[in-house]
């Protein structure tokens, strides 16, 4: 049985909820298990040493406690579990999900050969404010899947897949200087190089709530999205599809963000890319001047 590592990264998050996912990993019925909490909150936060204490509560499960002497970052925390990580795959947990018990188990199955990277699964999506709940649609693709998986991030966030922590490494682990889309960029450069693919089942319990997250700030999302392009465009010059694609998914951003010249000239590069998709080109022009109205 091979051993896996389940990194949980927490910054500021209230102590119960750092239970809570902590209670999600050792749970699992997968049984060797290496657990690594680390702690990015910044030295000034009111819970810190609570979170501490939490963490030394499950110390008899062997869970590791790191704690940053700093605020560093999401990626910087994600990189320094990926350090510390011994086994042979790896899963990330953000501080505010949990993971069904099962998931370990059944995933790691759908490693069927030494050419996968990655595997990705089915999540339902919990509103923390009202309770709502509904199962986020999974798309099915397996294989060599980069020429799909730059149109649209389908294997969701990083509370999702489990991965080959060698093929992590080798890449390089999380971009420090994403903003946002980390997990995204990480799945592109592993699907240049490996094959993905995912199992059917629910697995993932993926919580939204009102309080501040990367994927609520438009600078943010707007700086994810410029490295994705940068990072991909010599893929992209030669695919003029998903060139006008990722231009296109910037237009409502830096509309959103009152940048209405950016988005007008986003919009034209992308029309001329491909003048003949007319619904969707007004569609995004729709949104800069719906944008204007508001």
């Amino acid at each position: 049985m091979d051993l896996v590592t389940a990194i949980i990264t927490t910054c500021k998050r209230e102590p119960a909820i750092v239970e809570r996912a902590i209670k999600s990993i050792i749970n699992q019925t997968y049984s060797n298990m290496q657990y690594v909490l680390v702690d990015d909150s910044p030295e000034d936060y009111e819970f810190r040493d609570d979170v501490k204490k939490i963490a030394q509560k499950y110390q008899y499960t062997g869970l590791e406690y790191i704690q940053h002497e700093r605020c560093m970052g999401a990626c910087a925390a994600r990189n320094t579990g990926l350090k510390a990580a011994k086994g042979k795959y790896i899963a990330f947990l953000d501080d505010d999900d949990e993971w069904r018990p099962n998931k370990i188990d059944v995933q790691i199955k759908a490693f069927t050969n030494d050419s996968i990277a990655l595997v990705y699964c089915g999540s339902i999506t919990h509103n923390d404010d009202d309770g709502h709940e509904h199962e986020r649609p999974l798309v099915y693709k397996y294989g060599m899947v980069y020429d799909e998986l730059i149109l649209g991030n389908f294997v969701g966030s990083t509370s999702f897949p489990l991965l080959r922590t060698d093929y992590l490494r080798e890449i390089g682990g999380f971009d420090i200087l994403m903003q946002s889309a980390q997990d995204y960029d990480v799945w592109l450069r592993l699907a240049k190089q490996y094959e993905f693919n995912y199992v059917k089942e629910t697995l993932v319990v993926y919580h939204i709530h009102s309080s501040d997250q990367i994927s609520k700030s438009s600078l943010r999302r707007i700086n994810g999205l410029e490295r994705i392009l940068e990072k991909n465009m010599e893929y992209l010059n030669t695919h003029p599809r998903a060139r006008w694609k990722r231009f296109m998914l910037m237009v409502p951003e830096y509309s959103g963000n009152n940048d209405k010249k950016k988005a007008i000239c986003v919009w034209f590069k992308a029309m001329i890319i491909c003048p003949s998709n007319l619904k969707e080109n007004l569609m995004y022009l729709y949104s800069i001047l719906r944008m204007e109205k508001k």
